[in-house]
């Protein structure tokens, strides 16, 4: 189950002060207040009051940041899973790469060879020609 993060839904840094707190629901509450606010943000106004009420209660506080950094270490954890297997996949793609790269390396050296055996060849009927012409000519 994820947990709501509830300084995010007042817009501050994680475990901030409780001047910080106060400071930023007064802030958002002057601007989601159901009597003040032009649209109706009473669902927004009833979460930041709640993260409030968290957050501005010392021991629920406390116990509310055990719970967030709890969550955010299980989630570190599991980018380090994902992380972990990204590598593995980079190393294997790369692997692969190479594979593909001197692949084509190869495959060019046979063609160029077969170029160079090409010319190799024009060149031998060129001279033929040039003695058979001559051959002819006397």
């Amino acid at each position: 189950m994820s947990l709501k993060n509830l300084y995010q839904l007042l817009e501050l840094p994680n475990f901030a002060s409780p001047k910080e707190i106060k400071s930023a629901f007064w802030h958002l509450a002057k601007r989601y207040h159901p009597d003040t606010a032009n649209a109706n943000h009473y669902e927004d106004f009833l979460e930041i009051k709640y993260a409030y009420e968290i957050l501005s209660n010392n021991k629920k506080k406390i116990a509310y940041d055990e719970q967030l950094e709890n969550e955010l270490d299980n989630k570190s954890r599991n980018k380090q899973y994902k992380i972990r297997a990204d590598k593995e996949w980079i190393k294997k793609y790369k692997s692969d790469q190479l594979k593909k790269t001197e692949s084509i390396l190869f495959d060019t050296e046979i063609t160029n060879r077969n170029k160079y055996n090409h010319w190799k060849m024009i060149l031998i009927s060129i001279l033929i020609s040039a003695m058979l012409i001559l051959i002819m000519v006397r």
